[in-house]
């Protein structure tokens, strides 16, 4: 009856996300079920690495080694919150789940992104020197849902691969954000505010806590220029681009777009006497290979995010940030944050 059971619960498992079109996650449940019965199994190999101590002791460590490697890599990760730039969503001291899946897990760029394994490579002062190089072309494997606005997400920053983000993606590639007096508008809709989002009558700008009035009109956030006289309250409007996006090369929006061209698209506009040069080529327009998203932290006032850096590229985005596990803040756990979920 147990077999039967175990047998009914594998079939399951591979059969849901091979009606969901995940083959990928398919094929590896099929592997791992296939392993694990071979190791039960009484193959006469198998027979004998089991009477032997000195080979089932490294072959089972490898084992485990690679199954956790892949469960960072494909399934989830666990991530701490440091800081209340997330308040009231998240809190200093939440342990994060973040599932891969749900957008599908990005392959490594790196194999500095590779956990446990890459500790090969630092040790090769070669490797080291490429660290936050991209190795390998970005590519994610399918998942079963897609990137929405107000999705809670972890992601890096460009050029800073061991430094993560949590915040919430309020504008997606192809939207066009403005934020009017700390309320957002996508596409020129009013985009709801999550039940977490908290707003100060003060905030931090450039590390001095000033009004909202002080602060307005300064050059102070993204793009930092005396183009757009935006502020944390007041931002936009700014179109995200998406793969295939074409813009016009003037002024206004080389100062916008400099630094993703020039970080993400690794092409960057030079200006020959009122001209455009992009790889060497004049250029009226530039078509964008890649996607980018406009991020926000919950607690509106007193967030290091996208109007400050910038927006990011789609392809760092390592996952959804779905549950939070629990809380361990200043010595002690807060009971009232166990396997809460995150909206």
């Amino acid at each position: 009856m147990l077999k039967k059971t175990k047998a009914i619960l594998i079939v399951i498992l591979v059969l849901v996300p091979l009606i969901a079109g995940i083959f990928w996650l398919t094929g590896c449940l099929v592997l791992i079920a296939g392993v694990i019965w071979l190791a039960n199994s009484n193959v006469g190999f198998i027979r004998y690495i089991n009477r032997h101590v000195w080979l089932y002791a490294p072959i089972g460590l490898v084992g485990v080694v690679l199954l956790a490697v892949w469960m960072r890599v494909f399934i989830l990760e666990i991530y701490a919150i440091p800081s209340g730039s997330m308040e009231d969503t998240l809190l200093a001291g939440d342990k994060v789940i973040v599932f891969k899946p749900a957008y599908g897990p990005a392959l490594p760029h790196s194999p500095f992104e590779l956990p446990w394994l890459n500790l090969f490579f630092v040790l090769s002062e070669s490797a080291k020197e490429r660290f936050n190089d991209d190795w390998w072309p970005h590519r994610r494997l399918r998942g079963y849902t897609r990137l929405a606005n107000n999705d809670v997400v972890v992601f890096r920053l460009p050029g800073n691969r061991d430094e993560f983000f949590i915040k919430r993606c309020v504008a997606i590639p192809g939207d066009t954000l403005l934020i009017v007096s700390d309320t957002v508008f996508i596409n020129g809709k009013f985009l709801p505010h999550p039940v977490g989002v908290k707003h100060n009558p003060f905030y931090q700008h450039r590390n001095t806590f000033v009004s909202g009035e002080a602060a307005s009109g300064q050059p102070q956030v993204f793009p930092y220029s005396d183009y757009f006289r935006w502020n944390i309250g007041n931002f936009g409007p700014l179109l995200l681009p998406k793969p295939g996006q074409i813009v016009e090369l003037s002024e206004p929006q080389v100062a916008i777009y400099w630094n993703l061209m020039a970080n993400t698209e690794g092409l960057t506009p030079e200006n020959r006497d009122g001209h455009y040069l992009v790889g060497g080529l004049p250029a009226k327009t530039y078509r964008f290979a890649h996607g980018y998203c406009f991020m926000l932290g919950d607690n509106r006032h007193n967030s290091n995010d996208s109007r400050y850096f910038g927006p990011i590229p789609e392809q760092h985005i390592s996952g959804k940030a779905t549950l939070v596990l629990f809380n361990f803040h200043n010595g002690r756990f807060d009971h009232r944050r166990w396997l809460k979920r995150i909206y």
